[in-house]
């Protein structure tokens, strides 16, 4: 595995946009409309994972949580998604012998309110919610939310293993907010070939289905 810290991902996309090599210091408004792009960054690579993407380096295994019983119980502070064996799959929990399949938030309060008897759970808030209630410990995986970072720390490794794809998306928003369209549009595309690129990597790897 590859760790880039951020601050190295944003020189490579100053000296992309700029042609210098003198890094905006730390506090100055460039750096700062940086440190933007490169979160704005993640939330697109996080994308790709609520969609059922499972990239590695988002992935929790084994997440050991305790239901009370009520169907609503908090999960963990840096959830992002379950975990799908395929994009086109539910997500599943094991409880005991049974298991629990995802469905949206709208279907799943039309199961509680017809008291349909199927054993299904959803994502509401920062909740887990469940029908029938799901009581005592389940453990799952999960994909979670990708670091943010602040000006000023900017050193701390990211979990994101592809650097090119963040520093080209960066590069090509500071492009577009210089009015420079065709720059922007060859960094952009080469940042989405690159997002490409990992979640063909993620798919290539899953079980075929019958």
């Amino acid at each position: 595995m590859t760790w880039e810290q951020p601050d190295k991902l944003l020189e490579k996309a100053h000296r992309q946009f700029s042609r210098d090599i003198e890094y905006p210091e730390t506090g100055s408004e460039e750096r700062l409309v940086m440190v933007d792009h490169y979160n704005n960054a993640l939330s697109v690579y996080e994308s790709k994972a609520m969609e059922g993407i499972a990239f590695p380096d988002l992935m929790v295994t084994d997440e050991n949580l305790t239901c009370g019983g009520t169907g609503t119980d908090p999960l963990p502070n840096e959830f992002l998604t379950f975990f799908r064996v395929r994009p086109e799959l539910p997500a599943q929990l094991r409880v005991g012998s049974a298991y629990y399949r995802e469905v949206s938030a709208a279907e799943g309060a039309r199961f509680v309110m017809d008291q349909d008897a199927a054993q299904v759970f959803w994502i509401e808030g920062i909740n887990l919610r469940s029908y029938p209630a799901i009581s005592g410990s389940i453990s799952f995986p999960y994909l979670k939310k990708a670091t943010r970072i602040e000006t000023g720390d900017e050193t701390a490794l990211s979990e994101i293993q592809n650097k090119y794809f963040i520093s080209d998306f960066v590069t090509a928003r500071l492009l577009i907010d210089n009015e420079d369209d065709t720059l922007y549009q060859q960094y952009n595309n080469d940042a989405i070939d690159k997002l490409d690129g990992m979640v063909g990597v993620v798919l290539a790897g899953l079980p075929q289905l019958d």
